[in-house]
């Protein structure tokens, strides 16, 4: 699109180029330059539309953003050129969050020497973890600085008047992360209605407009420069050097634990093992102990018996001097079968 106040600088690559290495128009310099900011379905494009006073960027209310890349787009109103970027929304299920957030940074480059303001949208209901999450995303990616620059723009008012609410009782009921992130914005904040045509859509965009030149005479005519994306740019880099070591330190610090857990997992396999060997020396002991104290039982049994038997020998040999073999014995027969008798009972003894 060819720039009203005359040539557009040269193709801007990246975030490579700061205010000192280009030079810009006086055009470029006087044109309001506005980045749109928001989650998907807050209203982004449609409030830069209201802005432009035409449909320059596609919109559609709904979770997904119609947004993909950065566009811009320009425009002469209420006497001053005014350039408009639309970002894509965060928290897009079709694109991950951090290849919106690197596109998202891109608008720097194309609002050099920087934005004079951004405009957060969010849209007049409910606010959600979801949106503080995309706020917190903006924050950082621009730094805090980004706040000193912010501009909140409630879209939907339509719901509120159908509801019959100010957008004074609405600011009242507002949770405490929106009502920190307005106290960031210094409370600067307004309400619109971006469904309406011609007139009405007219005011929307001078009162945003009055809001806008009123901040920048506030900063007179400082914005957020490149400079300070690429300070913050350079600590985020830094915080992420910081994250992977961390992280690398924490894998680490992870396969050491599972290390130490699988020694002491073998450590207890070893102590149940060696209690099992222990257990069953043990168990051996105690039958080994149990043998010695039968056998010992069975060898006290057959000392008795030997004693006792020792005793019926003596006794017999006494008996057998006492009396004669003559008178005892009838015949040899008789001696014999005695003995026998006796060697049978003996043997009966020792060899049960």
């Amino acid at each position: 699109m060819q720039d009203p106040d005359g040539a557009r600088p040269g193709k801007r690559d990246g975030l490579k180029l700061g205010c000192s290495e280009m030079s810009y128009s006086e055009g470029d310099r006087q044109t309001k330059r506005i980045v749109l900011i928001g989650r998907s379905g807050s209203g982004k494009s449609s409030t830069g539309n209201t802005i432009l006073g035409k449909d320059d960027f596609k919109s559609c209310y709904g979770a997904s953003s119609v947004t993909e890349k950065c566009q811009e787009a320009r425009t002469f109103r209420f006497g001053q050129q005014i350039l408009v970027i639309d970002t894509p929304g965060v928290f897009d299920t079709k694109v991950p969050n951090k290849q919106s957030l690197e596109e998202i940074s891109k608008c720097i480059s194309l609002s050099l020497p920087g934005p004079h303001v951004f405009l957060l949208t969010i849209y007049a209901g409910r606010f959600t973890q979801a949106e503080n999450a995309t706020v917190k995303h903006f924050a950082e990616v621009f730094g805090e600085d980004m706040f000193k620059h912010t501009i909140l723009v409630f879209t939907g008012r339509d719901l509120l008047e159908e509801q019959d609410t100010s957008f004074e009782e609405y600011l009242k009921t507002i949770p405490p992360s929106l009502e920190e992130i307005l106290g960031k914005c210094k409370k600067r904040c307004i309400v619109i209605n971006n469904c309406l045509k011609n007139d009405s859509s007219d005011n929307d965009a001078r009162n945003m407009m009055e809001m806008i030149n009123k901040l920048v005479e506030s900063h007179q005519d400082f914005c957020y420069t490149n400079e300070m994306f690429k300070a913050v740019d350079m600590k985020l880099q830094e915080s992420k050097i910081r994250r992977q070591k961390d992280e690398e330190k924490q894998k680490d610090i992870d396969e050491l634990k599972k290390e130490l857990q699988h020694c002491r997992e073998e450590l207890e396999n070893s102590k149940h093992h060696t209690n099992d060997m222990f257990k069953a020396v043990e168990r051996k002991l105690q039958e080994s102990e149990i043998r010695r104290q039968k056998d010992e039982e069975k060898q006290k049994e057959i000392d008795k018996l030997k004693k006792e038997l020792q005793h019926c020998r003596e006794e017999l040999d006494n008996f057998k001097h006492q009396h004669q073999p003559a008178s005892f014995f009838t015949s040899d027969i008789d001696e014999f079968l005695f003995f026998f008798v006796v060697f049978v009972i003996r043997d009966f003894v020792f060899n049960p």
